[in-house]
């Protein structure tokens, strides 16, 4: 870190430092920056479909009812579908080359990352404490806002999107007609699934962060001298 002072030292800049990093020969495997974003207009192409079954029971049929969902058929199509093609295809090449391709990527994060762990262990060390500390018990309190709110939908992965995928496409014929807690269920399912991986990314970064501010630690104890 430049100056290697506490004032400039922050999340903010291990972030930086951390995406500056180029991925190496990983780089293809790595999310697209659109797959994020189009995922969201694919869950809110599903929700949009969804709607006119869960406000039939309140309201009278509309002629608007007929067309929303096809328009939120597209966004899911739009949205979902090129994930899950590169998703296949690069499942497809990794099945194929995985052992190269892992052993490869390991020995090039091991000196990015030792480079970073060098740099940071040049800061001070209660510096390094106190952040370290602080990511321990932010961890914590996610973890418990985490079970609160989503319970363990994060452990069954995309599951939830599925589901509701095939909910929506068994009653693409007449989606008004589809029984509302069908309806309530599937679009339950997606906003858990969006609120899940919000909160299963947060605590994978913080992990990181962790991990590294671990070992510049004790790569500072393995400096001082003995006495």
């Amino acid at each position: 870190m430049d100056g290697n002072s506490p004032a400039q030292f922050s999340y903010a800049e291990l972030e930086r430092r951390i995406r500056a990093m180029p991925e190496g020969p990983a780089a293809e495997y790595a999310p697209s920056a659109l797959v994020t974003p189009f995922a969201m207009v694919g869950a809110a192409g599903l929700l949009l479909g969804l709607l006119p079954s869960l406000l039939i029971e309140f309201i009278a049929p509309r002629e608007w009812m007929v067309w929303v969902p096809r328009a939120g058929g597209v966004l899911a199509l739009v949205g979902f579908g090129p994930g899950m093609v590169r998703g296949l295809r690069l499942i497809v090449r990794g099945l194929r080359r995985w052992r190269p391709e892992m052993i490869e990527q390991l020995d090039y994060d091991f000196a990015q990352f030792r480079a970073l762990i060098g740099e940071l262990a040049e800061l001070p060390e209660r510096e390094l404490r106190e952040r370290h500390a602080f990511l321990q018990t932010a961890q914590q309190r996610l973890t418990a806002k985490q079970g609160f709110l989503v319970g363990s939908v994060e452990k069954i992965g995309i599951l939830p999107v599925l589901l509701s995928v095939f909910l929506y496409l068994r009653n693409t014929d007449d989606l008004t007609a589809m029984p509302f807690w069908q309806a309530a269920l599937a679009s339950g399912l997606l906003i858990l699934w969006l609120l899940a991986t919000t909160v299963s990314l947060m605590r994978l970064r913080m992990q990181l962060f962790e991990l590294v501010l671990d070992e510049a630690i004790r790569q500072q104890a393995a400096r001082a001298p003995v006495r």
